[in-house]
């Protein structure tokens, strides 16, 4: 069965609302999946804490919780996956820890690196960054690899790097599946509205051209 992902929220630092605050109005909003990653800047410890509270979050609105990237607190709160990156443990060492039940999303800079990850197994890939360079130092790939990815591969295709309410439906119209987003959603003063709004226009265009 295909997994089916249209929106990812990255949860981010910010002074007026916690992470947990976070998720449940990313849920309330209509995401499939919530993150909590390195990005947010926790210790190990915290990690879990944080991770726990926003797993019985996820669970209470039938919404995923995927760990970062980090195999081991996947385990520890019973997450449903994590989201790698080219940097981070390889995959089939991700999934030996995790075992089948788990779910592991790839994401990759090049489309070499995206191509492989969905031969080897990934449940589902991200491209990107697409319209601006990371913090990383990863210059953005532009939309037009999103088609050259969905030619290669049958896993769903996520876009992620600056993806925003003005790009999302080109975004989605070059074949995306959906888009992993941060700032837009979990840094907007609202995430429950920019989030329904995210969703809405996903599927929006995703009938336009012919998806679900």
């Amino acid at each position: 069965m295909t997994l089916k992902i249209k929106l990812i929220c990255i949860l981010r630092n910010r002074d007026d609302l916690g992470f947990e605050d976070q998720a449940e109005q990313c849920c309330l909003g209509g995401a499939d999946a919530v993150l909590l990653g390195g990005s947010a800047g926790l210790s190990s410890k915290d990690m879990v804490v944080t991770g726990v509270k926003i797993k019985s979050i996820c669970r209470k609105y039938k919404v995923l919780f995927f760990a970062g990237s980090r195999p081991d607190i996947a385990l520890a709160v019973d997450a449903d996956g994590i989201q790698l990156g080219p940097d981070d443990i390889p995959m089939e060492f991700a999934k030996q820890i995790l075992g089948p039940r788990k779910i592991v999303g790839v994401g990759g800079t090049s489309l070499a690196q995206i191509v492989a990850a969905a031969e080897q197994g990934a449940a589902y890939v991200v491209a990107g960054p697409l319209f601006a360079a990371s913090k990383s130092g990863h210059q953005p790939l532009g939309i037009d690899i999103i088609r050259l990815i969905k030619k290669r591969v049958k896993v769903p295709v996520i876009a992620s790097g600056a993806i925003t309410l003005e790009n999302i439906r080109e975004v989605i119209s070059e074949g995306a599946d959906g888009a992993a987003v941060s700032r837009a959603v979990c840094g907007a003063p609202s995430p429950k509205d920019a989030a329904g709004k995210f969703i809405q226009l996903i599927y929006e265009a995703g009938h336009r051209t012919g998806g679900e």
